[in-house]
């Protein structure tokens, strides 16, 4: 005024921006099913601000898992599993829900090749000591010599022949196996008789004569000079 002026002390306005809101998934990862050897790509579409991601596999943390996308190349059965993300931000978070991935065996996949939906659920059919062509052989034995098991086909070897062998008689057999199932082998067995109970592996290892991507080629030599008159061999499959 006219006799003077007085300045009031700081009042300070501060400005908050407001926290974002809590993150809110649009698009769950949804479940799959796939073969040995195929990729699997989760994915979650999530709104809101400063968004950062975790995925999990049956509840433990996945290692460097930081994207809207989980990528697994080329899965194993070990892969088969629940998979959630959980999605956050500095308000809160939110986990998505499960998603399952399933991984066939090479088996299932084979199967699945030759049988239709209804032939699947009889074990009689699709069963892994099923014989639906009636050939003698089981699934799982065509399964492991790449065979079709819906065409009868009673030949389980590549060649088979009697070799003299440092003057023994020998009896020299080979066979196609494939290698993307390590957890089903053949076992040469023999016997005496056609008794079921009489079987035994033979002694002789297996030599590989040769491979390539899908399969091998096993060869035995087998003395059959101490086996009498008769004597029978036969291959199983072994899980």
């Amino acid at each position: 005024n006219s006799s003077g002026s007085v300045t009031s002390s700081v009042a300070n306005i501060s400005v908050r921006t407001p926290p974002p809101p809590i993150p809110a998934i649009t698009s769950n990862p949804s479940s799959t099913v796939l073969d040995v050897g195929e990729s699997a790509v989760l994915s979650v579409t999530a709104s809101g601000t400063g968004l950062t991601y975790l995925w999990k596999k049956d509840g433990q943390n996945i290692a460097n898992s930081n994207s809207t996308s989980l990528v697994i190349n080329s899965v194993t059965l070990s892969d088969s599993g629940d998979y959630t993300v959980t999605v956050s931000n500095s308000s809160g978070s939110v986990t998505s829900s499960v998603a399952n991935i399933s991984v066939r065996t090479p088996l299932e996949t084979w199967k699945m090749s030759y049988f239709t939906g209804s032939d699947l659920s009889e074990d009689e059919i699709s069963g892994n000591l099923g014989d639906p062509d009636s050939d003698g052989l089981s699934n799982l034995l065509e399964f492991a010599l790449n065979q079709d098991p819906t065409v009868s086909n009673t030949i389980w070897y590549d060649d088979m022949n009697m070799q003299d062998v440092d003057g023994s008689q020998h009896l020299v057999v080979s066979y196609s196996k494939r290698i993307n199932d390590m957890s089903i082998s053949l076992v040469l067995e023999e016997s005496l008789s056609l008794n079921s109970d009489d079987w035994s592996p033979v002694t002789s290892a297996p030599q590989l004569l040769s491979s390539d991507a899908t399969s091998e080629v096993w060869q035995h030599s087998l003395s059959v000079d101490s086996h009498g008159s008769e004597c029978f061999f036969r291959l199983r499959a072994v899980e």
